[in-house]
């Protein structure tokens, strides 16, 4: 008799454990915000230019920084949010080679940031999922407006 007690007890805080664990992962997962991914852009297609605008640079190169990579108000062509940004490893090098005409080096600034969604107290920073959200809004409005510049 004390040993079926013992088991059902066992049984009992073993399923507790397994609910514990997934109201918080499911709190976790509430908490880190939901991915707003948008769907492609479709400008609509002009004709095909017969030559390239003189605004247009040759190469337009745009580079998506990392998290904490980046920050929202930091300068395309010179960024300094992260002076040891893995990214700047690849853009610095092209644009002390390319005159800004032949190579246009743009880094996109966002929040670039990956919230602890169970810290105590809360961080303060995004979630990974509304920074990546801003951070290809940011890169999709900068391409935008690119390809209307150019027409």
């Amino acid at each position: 008799m004390a040993r079926t007690k013992r088991r059902r007890g066992r049984k009992v805080v073993v399923l507790g454990a397994l609910l514990l664990l997934v109201l918080v992962l499911a709190l976790w997962y509430m908490l880190a915000g939901r991915l707003d991914v948008p769907g492609p852009i479709t400008p609509p297609g002009p004709e095909e230019p017969q030559s390239q605008p003189a605004s247009c640079p040759d190469v337009q190169v745009v580079a998506v920084p990392g998290t904490w990579e980046s920050a929202v108000g930091d300068d395309p062509y010179n960024p300094t949010a992260n002076p040891a940004s893995l990214m700047l490893n690849v853009t610095r090098p092209l644009q002390e080679q390319f005159d800004a005409q032949r190579a246009d080096v743009y880094t996109v600034p966002y929040v670039a940031q990956f919230s602890n969604p169970v810290a105590l107290p809360p961080d303060g920073q995004q979630s990974y999922n509304n920074s990546r959200s801003a951070g290809t809004a940011a890169m999709n409005d900068f391409l935008a407006g690119r390809q209307r510049s150019a027409r």
